[in-house]
């Protein structure tokens, strides 16, 4: 899920921007509706579902996000980045740290 996220070889959320001083791991995924449409009709109803599950930070998970965006496209595309902000959110916000007994 890391290399999602990092290994630009590879990795289907690679393309996105990183949040400065966490890493975090993610899988896309797409969805298919009634077919392969991509959005060529412009008809929102046949567009795939995106899809991105995450956690952060990689080494010692705190967060867990999933996003589902209903006839959104590609989960690359789409909701990875949704769930980057959300992550980034959490950290730049949360004051309270989780800690482990």
């Amino acid at each position: 899920m890391w290399r999602v996220v990092y290994d630009r070889e590879v990795g289907t959320a690679s393309h996105i921007k990183k949040i400065e001083g966490i890493e975090f791991a993610g899988k896309t995924g797409t969805a298919q509706v009634y077919n392969l449409d991509k959005g060529k009709t412009g008809k929102k109803s046949l567009q795939d579902h995106a899809l991105f599950v995450s956690f952060a930070p990689f080494e010692s998970p705190e967060i867990v996000v999933a996003v589902i965006v209903d006839n959104g496209g590609s989960g690359s595309a789409v909701a990875a980045p949704i769930a980057r902000d959300i992550i980034n959110f959490y950290f730049k916000n949360n004051k309270i740290k989780v800690t482990q007994k």
